[in-house]
């Protein structure tokens, strides 16, 4: 189980029955539950009332293909700041816009990349960015990079913006500072449980 997002965050999910039913069905008939970060197995043994013996967890692999000079990168001005990851709601790739327009009307020279698809519950996001204008100059969307663009992206980031309401683990954190990016988190337990004192947190 990656997460309980559709039992405990209902409104960052576009259908939570169907999910909802078979997390349910999981945490209370398996055997035993495997999750991505002890705080997700600290929530199916709370919610399911099930012996730490029976809930584990292990971390995610963040490596991928991708060394110097094998992609271009986003010839945006410094410092750049980048966001990876699906848009979706509780990843508040809103909040983060909200506040580099609110930088840029202050004259800041600073840069945003979102690397990610669009996911649920964001047509008005995916809207807002194509036509935003500061679109090309600025701001960059790649919504369909690959490893190697994804790559080039952290050696050209100032710093990894991770500001999720919640997650199951954030990947992109670890593979931020696997490459000596700096992180600028959100203030929540599993991104203090994967990046610990090498983040800089900001409260919710």
């Amino acid at each position: 189980i990656f997460d309980l997002f559709p039992l405990t965050h209902p409104h960052v999910v576009e259908s939570q029955q169907a999910v909802c039913a078979l997390s349910d069905w999981l945490g209370r008939n398996s055997a035993r539950v495997l999750s991505i970060s002890a705080h997700v197995a600290g929530e199916i043994r709370a919610r399911y009332r099930r012996p730490e013996s029976e809930v584990g967890f292990f971390h995610l692999a963040a490596d991928f293909p991708g060394t110097p000079g094998e992609a271009r990168g986003l010839d945006l001005p410094a410092p750049l700041f980048l966001m990876v990851g699906r848009l979706e709601p509780h990843k508040r790739h809103r909040d983060v816009l909200d506040a580099f327009e609110l930088a840029w009307s202050r004259g800041s020279p600073a840069s945003l990349a979102i690397v990610g698809r669009p996911g649920w519950m964001t047509d008005d996001l995916v809207a807002r960015i194509r036509s935003h204008p500061e679109l090309g100059r600025r701001l960059r969307w790649l919504d369909t990079a690959s490893d190697l663009e994804l790559a080039a992206a952290y050696r050209q980031a100032h710093a990894l913006v991770a500001a999720s309401e919640v997650e199951g683990f954030g990947l992109p954190v670890v593979e931020a500072l696997l490459r000596g990016v700096p992180v600028i988190a959100s203030d929540i337990p599993v991104f203090r449980e994967v990046a610990g004192g090498w983040a800089e947190y900001f409260p919710m």
